[in-house]
């Protein structure tokens, strides 16, 4: 009888983070045989450390991305249904058999996925108020969503293959997938108690890279294109992100106006932050419970980089669509890890 569940990770230069991601999917219920490992060209320990844990190792031709060296591991395996980790998440707890009754008990869904945990390990505020903005997100957000997320996403084998796999150079791959399940009429659910941990350590420019070039601008092409009819409007593209953008923006405005009319700009400023953080307090008061209220202070700059350059990305891809002169050339994915 063939396995059930098999894992696929994609790795590229992940040595730092793959030893701690093996374990907790050990931990998690699972074999080593149950594990599949595809090497993206990585120059550092990744590929032995993939075979210390005993996990089935693969090698792309180096460079892919994460997209094409998750559909040549599915490739190689044979389960009906398959679960994706990034290699900078741990698992938590029993989740191969959750995933496994999960399946058994909902026919109608095509995928399930999780979210990070509330405890980020990376040293440093930014990294660990980054993480927690996306714990955030998903916790709410549970139910059945038009997406899907490889950083802990289990999907059946044969809506994977109807779907085509994940596009490869395409900026949101996890993404699109789930909203080609969505158009053909199948259903992802969030679970927000399918956790894992994520070991990503973040500095400023890698998250406005992030934010900016690999989130905000390749979703917002997705949100104004008309053949997804829509479909894009999930998770955080609701009403409170939409204000969040807006003040964000005005803030910004501010920050220029200062060398004109010093006065009224910082009151704008002020005025345009304060209400980012009213219109997150949810988001604020648990990076208070969870790091402390200095933590809470410096969330506030954090939110405003993240949602400016959400609104620059959505700028952008709006002078792409709809202006003669825009460029709709993307930017390359990103590394694993970015």
């Amino acid at each position: 009888m063939g396995l059930p569940l098999e894992i696929v990770v994609p790795a590229r230069d992940a040595a730092a983070t793959l030893g701690a991601c093996l374990r907790g999917i050990r931990a998690a219920g699972f074999g080593p045989d149950e594990v599949v490992v595809v090497d993206d060209g990585s120059q550092d320990a990744t590929p032995r450390i993939a075979q210390a844990h005993g996990a089935r190792l693969l090698h792309t031709e180096g460079g892919v991305g994460a997209a094409a060296a998750r559909n040549q591991g599915v490739a190689e395996t044979t389960a009906p249904v398959i679960l994706f980790i990034d290699a900078d998440v741990a698992l938590h707890g029993d989740l191969r058999d959750r995933i496994l009754r999960f399946f058994a008990g909902h026919p109608e869904h095509a995928g399930l996925i999780g979210s990070y945990d509330a405890a980020p390990p990376a040293p440093g505020t930014l990294s660990r108020v980054r993480n927690l903005l996306h714990h955030h997100t998903h916790q709410n957000a549970a139910g059945d969503v038009t997406s899907f997320w490889a950083g802990i996403g289990a999907i059946r084998r044969a809506d994977l293959e109807e779907a085509g796999g994940f596009e490869p150079g395409h900026l949101l791959e996890d993404v699109a997938l789930g909203m080609e399940l969505a158009r053909a009429g199948r259903r992802v659910r969030l679970d927000p108690d399918l956790q894992g941990s994520h070991l990503k350590r973040w500095t400023l420019r890698s998250m406005i890279r992030a934010d900016l070039l690999y989130r905000a601008l390749p979703w917002s092409r997705m949100l104004l294109d008309p053949a997804n009819d829509g479909a894009a409007a999930m998770l955080n593209a609701g009403r409170a992100g939409k204000v969040s953008v807006v003040l964000a923006g005005l803030a910004a405005l501010g920050v220029l106006a200062v060398p004109v009319v010093p006065g009224p700009a910082l009151v704008a400023i002020l005025i345009a932050i304060g209400l980012l953080g009213v219109q997150n307090r949810g988001f604020l008061r648990l990076v208070r419970r969870r790091l402390g209220l200095a933590a809470s202070v410096q969330a506030v700059g954090v939110l405003w980089v993240h949602f400016l350059c959400a609104g620059m990305g959505f700028a952008w891809a709006w002078v792409e669509r709809f202006s003669p002169r825009g460029s709709s050339s993307p930017p390359r994915p990103p590394p694993r890890g970015a």
